[in-house]
């Protein structure tokens, strides 16, 4: 098996490098942190599987994902993850990952995953506490944004002032107020702020 990784904390690429060192099956082992030598490393080598964060600068690992996914097709790729957002979960596994891991997790999740591959089995993998996230929010009702929000959360998490994103978008000021409040009042904080880490969290800002 050869295994290339991509987390922009060289730290996590280290912790998960001495991680492999101890599954016998794996030949070679590539770490990086940034996307694009990655790619390259991903097109011009032979590599079984690849274990990636979704919160990358510049790009998000949904797009990275998307990326894979259009010049190979077989590659196995592990989601290795701060956030226990299920909306992000599903994402990524209806993007093409095959697993899902979070960093809070031991890292025997992430060598249970590879034998997950290695016994063929074909259903999505998930950690611990990726399951237990799941079952945890099974019952919670998802918030469903329109285009125009989701829209409006990028802008405002883009540093965009409600004049500027009114000018964009060819609004008023008043609607862009309009907008905010209303997305406020569906992720149930009241600031700006809040809005913000929120959408965060859930991922909301991850799908462009």
């Amino acid at each position: 098996m050869r295994v290339a990784i991509l987390d922009d904390h060289k730290m996590i690429t280290d912790m998960v490098m001495e991680v492999l060192e101890k599954v016998s099956e794996i030949k070679t082992k590539e770490a990086f942190t940034s996307h694009s030598p990655f790619i390259e490393f991903l097109k011009n080598n032979e590599v079984n599987l690849v274990i990636l964060d979704i919160f990358m600068p510049k790009i998000n690992g949904l797009q990275i994902i998307k990326e894979i996914r259009e010049f190979n097709k077989d590659l196995k790729i592990i989601v290795l993850s701060s956030s226990v957002s299920t909306k992000i979960m599903k994402d990524v596994i209806s993007l093409g990952a095959n697993a899902y891991v979070t960093k809070q997790d031991a890292m025997s999740d992430l060598i249970a995953a590879m034998q997950h591959f290695k016994e063929k089995n074909i259903k999505p993998f998930f950690s611990e506490n990726a399951t237990q996230a799941m079952v945890a929010n099974f019952s919670k009702k998802e918030v469903k944004l329109s285009p125009r929000e989701v829209q409006l959360l990028h802008l405002m998490c883009d540093g965009m002032t409600a004049k500027e994103i009114a000018y964009k978008l060819d609004l008023s000021v008043n609607t862009i107020h309009f907008y905010s409040k209303r997305l406020m009042a569906k992720m149930g904080v009241n600031r700006t702020v809040d809005l913000i880490l929120k959408a965060i969290e859930e991922g909301y800002i991850l799908s462009k």
